[in-house]
């Protein structure tokens, strides 16, 4: 059928009724379009999005257990009825644009007699597996219980709550154009430690007679000090010359009253996993064990650094002077990951 004629035969429809959908999964809750709604969506449709399959089947029965089995793996549908009320259940959510189109196909495929037109107009829609509970929309209604099982799909009722029911399947190209996208995910697979590290400002100065690098830092006129953090001996020789430096992370210090808020961050991230696939290893540098001291004199800590304080980012201080010395040191450690699907 063409698309033209089709919009033409469904628009004197829904002139005659008011289709009343629900999606009992998300709520309870009757929601009435109105016929300018209704026919605004036609309108905007440009190709048959549903389509019903020609394979509507009856099970003209009243049962507690009906078991659906079906031999494609296109969507599936199945409709109870009862008293005077048509619910409809979907494998997967049909979207609120596309129930108008699937109710006239629907009605163009029914082999069931008893489904009056006036049915179409308050159909109430559920999707996925799980218990729906029915009774406050309507007396007659019950709880309709749904499993899914590979082609198969089981309904549990009362066998007061259901007259019979019908099954079938659907094609829904909205489905088609959503891809279910594989999520991945860096997991570490190596790490070694390769150098130390300590912060590396401008009144740089050697720590004991280590090449490790403590600062004096004035907070007279500044409120928030940043460091480098420096890999590596950066000195040239045994002088106080800078050679090369190697810089791995930063250091900030905040400083509020007379506490004082420490934090570090790496310079290497992790890149996003969409530019990568599965399987990809990169490699980059992170900062492990930090700690720091301060103090009112030049620092001077042995190279195990028995004497620093264990630190983590959001650690406080509390110094009076505005002017002191700080020293901080991290390991360093050459870091592999792989992608890895979740």
């Amino acid at each position: 059928m063409k698309k033209a004629k089709k919009l033409v035969v469904l628009m004197i429809m829904v002139l005659s009724i008011s289709p009343l959908l629900v999606n009992a999964k998300a709520e309870n809750v009757n929601k009435k379009n109105s016929k300018e709604t209704i026919i605004d969506s036609l309108l905007t449709l440009e190709e048959n999005i549903i389509t019903i399959n020609d394979d509507f089947t009856k099970i003209d029965e009243r049962k507690s257990q009906y078991d659906f089995e079906f031999k494609t793996n296109d969507n599936k549908y199945v409709i109870i009825k009862q008293a005077k009320q048509m619910i409809i259940w979907t494998e997967k959510e049909i979207k609120e644009e596309d129930k108008i189109e699937f109710l006239y196909d629907l009605k163009l495929a029914n082999k069931d007699n008893s489904l009056k037109l006036s049915y179409f107009e308050n159909p109430i829609f559920i999707y996925g597996d799980g218990e729906f509970n029915l009774t406050s929309i309507n007396n007659n209604l019950g709880v309709y219980k749904f499993e899914i099982i590979d082609n198969k799909v089981t309904l549990y009722c009362d066998i007061d709550k259901i007259s019979h029911a019908n099954y079938g399947t659907y094609i829904n190209k909205h489905d088609e154009q959503i891809e279910e996208k594989e999520e991945y995910e860096w997991v570490e697979v190596y790490r070694e430690h390769t150098d130390s590290a300590t912060g590396f400002g401008l009144d740089n100065y050697k720590v004991s007679n280590s090449w490790f690098i403590g600062q004096k830092l004035n907070f007279a006129n500044v409120n928030l000090i940043k460091l480098d953090i420096q890999a590596g001996n950066p000195f040239k020789g045994n002088t106080d010359e800078i050679s090369e430096t190697n810089f791995v992370g930063e250091i900030s210090l905040i400083k509020n009253g007379e506490e004082y808020i420490i934090n570090y961050e790496n310079l290497d991230s992790l890149p996003e996993t969409e530019k990568y696939n599965e399987g990809d290893r990169i490699t980059i540098r992170e900062l492990d064990s930090p700690k720091y001291i301060v103090s009112t004199e030049k620092i001077s800590v042995s190279n195990q650094g028995k004497d620093l304080i264990p630190f983590k980012n959001g650690d406080t201080f509390v110094m009076e002077q505005l002017e002191f010395d700080f020293y901080a040191h991290f390991n360093v450690y050459s870091v592999t990951y792989e992608l890895i699907k979740k």
